[in-house]
């Protein structure tokens, strides 16, 4: 059987079909973009409402390509959706995030299990003994039906999304590699823990996994072999790398804590949050009595609570007591921040990890995909500087460059710590690049915040600035917020920073003219070999010889707007 998959989104939803191509293969499964699939998956995406557009559309489309392909829809549009892509007539399985290395195994159940409904079918079984099975292997809900011979294929489903959200392993596919030309992908965490107002990757991702080392090494290790030079750092948020490597803690150890301080004077201490019952769960080792049998919590209780992390256990007696009171809430914002802000503390982070990758032999670059700006910090820059294969491009999401925005946003950064981050990465890199991305039209962004904005990015000047629309998602609080901006008006900013981009790359990419520059080349493209530099420029190099996957010294003699031309 053929297998065909389409891919949208990120370049972690690129790693995961890549890892899923790898086990259709080792099943014995054919993986041909020229012939007629069989079995269709779409791997979506739900970052936007566009890519969930695009998402459904995709879908319809695998049954024009065999109108008896069993089409299968995973990624994150599939588990934050997962009722809307049920109304879809095509889709016959729907898998979650956790489900993708199991994809084979779900897949061959499916058709065993839509082998044995036919036969039923042929041997006219009454219809209760039709729903009974239906019912016990997970297929479509029958409960309208009343002859059998009125059911179409179409209507038969299988379901498996499990709840990401108290998902705190890492779903390691192994040594797969997701690899583009020279380039490979690594990933290195799944999930996120920031919750901004307006995204909903965290609930479609989870909370925060990390690869274990020695897996990532291992991957690296095998990349090496296969010849490649370069490989990409990635993941939801790599800056949270390590995070979630701690030690035994439970809801307990927070009430000991508590406990001790309110000695002192502390009449009533109340905890809250979306599920304090939790607490601690997501640590890597749990401590048994961080358990819900050990609470005395209401189901009421329990759904105006929230899960929090160690680090917020370090509570000054002037902190509890504060303004004189005898009762303290300890909200959300107060518990939360200082746990999830910290991006260095810890067993083992992104920093360790980069440079032990740093040390593995015959790897020449390593580049990070995005990173949160409040990763960067003097220790950290400090030791990013000694590592040599370290690609002098860094991607610092910045959002908007208005400081009330932001904070509608919950970015929990200042434009003042944002300008300190690329600062600090300027005076150690020379030739570094910096790249950004940008949301036009946030809900209350007035004129004079978009100016704000404008002005910020003039005086960052970004080498390039992703710009977006905003775009409501359900279930997130800036749906809800009000002075949504009209759709013109998105249009009209989003137009004005792209040719604020676009001009400043060219101001970059032509201070570079008579410079030499080093381009790892990816492949050729008419009479120019093509390839990008360490701080990321696109490089079109004339050669005589065959210098594909070679990094090669040349000088720039022309520049435009994407793209140098060097020789």
């Amino acid at each position: 059987m053929n297998v065909k998959f389409v891919t949208l989104g990120c370049k972690t939803n690129q790693y995961e079909t890549n890892a899923m191509e790898q086990s259709f293969k080792n099943a014995g499964y054919d993986i041909d973009e020229n012939k007629k699939p069989d079995i269709y998956v779409v791997n979506t995406c739900s970052v936007t409402s566009v890519a969930e557009r695009k998402s459904r559309q995709m879908i319809r489309r695998a049954k024009e390509l065999n109108k008896d392909a069993i089409v299968v829809v995973c990624g994150c549009y599939s588990q934050v959706a997962k009722s809307e892509i049920e109304k879809i007539d095509d889709v016959n399985i729907i898998i979650g995030i956790n489900e993708k290395n199991k994809i084979v195994e779900i897949v061959e159940d499916y058709i065993k299990k839509h082998r044995n409904l036919k036969c039923n079918l042929e041997k006219r079984d009454d219809i209760n003994n039709f729903k009974k099975y239906a019912d016990k292997n997970n297929l479509a809900k029958c409960d309208g039906i009343e002859k059998l011979d009125k059911i179409e294929f179409k209507d038969i489903k299988c379901e498996e999304v499990s709840d990401v959200m108290h998902d705190d392993k890492f779903l390691d596919f192994g040594t797969t590699t997701y690899t583009e030309l020279t380039r490979a992908y690594i990933k290195i965490q799944d999930g996120c823990d920031r919750f901004c107002s307006y995204c909903i990757i965290p609930y479609a991702r989870g909370r925060v996994r990390s690869r274990k080392l020695e897996n990532v090494v291992e991957e690296i290790n095998k990349i090496v072999q296969e010849g490649i030079q370069e490989v990409v750092i990635t993941g939801i948020h790599i800056a949270s790398y390590g995070k979630d490597f701690k030690e035994n803690i439970g809801l307990i150890d927070l009430l000991e804590e508590i406990t001790e301080v309110a000695k002192k004077g502390i009449k009533e201490v109340v905890l809250t949050g979306i599920h304090i019952a939790s607490y601690g769960k997501d640590f890597s080792d749990k401590n048994e009595n961080s358990n819900d049998e050990h609470m005395d919590i209401s189901d009421e209780q329990k759904e105006n609570c929230d899960e929090y992390g160690k680090d917020d256990l370090h509570l000054s007696e002037s902190r509890l007591r504060s303004n004189g009171k005898d009762e303290i809430h300890l909200s959300e914002s107060r518990l939360r921040s200082k746990e999830e802000d910290d991006l260095h503390s810890g067993s083992y982070r992104l920093i360790d990890l980069l440079e032990q990758i740093n040390k593995i032999d015959g790897i020449a670059r390593v580049r990070l995909g995005s990173i949160e700006p409040k990763l960067i910090n003097e220790d950290f820059v400090k030791r990013l500087s000694k590592l040599d294969k370290i690609c002098h491009h860094f991607h610092l999401s910045l959002q908007s460059g208005c400081d009330g925005t932001l904070k509608r946003m919950n970015r929990r950064y200042t434009t003042a710590e944002f300008e300190q981050s690329a600062k600090m990465l300027r005076n150690a890199f020379d030739d570094v690049h910096l790249t950004t991305d940008i949301i036009v039209g946030f809900p209350g962004e007035t004129e004079k915040e978009f100016e704000t904005t404008y002005e910020f990015l003039k005086k960052i000047k970004f080498y390039k600035t992703h710009i977006f629309k905003y775009s409501p998602r359900r279930g997130t609080a800036a749906e809800k917020m009000p002075n949504q901006v009209d759709g013109k008006i998105k249009e009209e900013r989003s137009k004005t920073l792209i040719e604020l981009s676009n001009k400043n790359e060219l101001d970059y990419n032509q201070s570079y003219i008579g410079k030499d520059i080093a381009v790892l080349i990816e492949e050729k493209e008419g009479d120019f070999y093509k390839g990008h530099t360490g701080n990321y420029i696109l490089s079109k190099v004339k050669s005589d010889k065959d210098i594909v996957n070679k990094i090669v010294k040349v000088r720039v003699y022309n520049a435009e707007e994407e793209f140098v031309e060097a020789k």
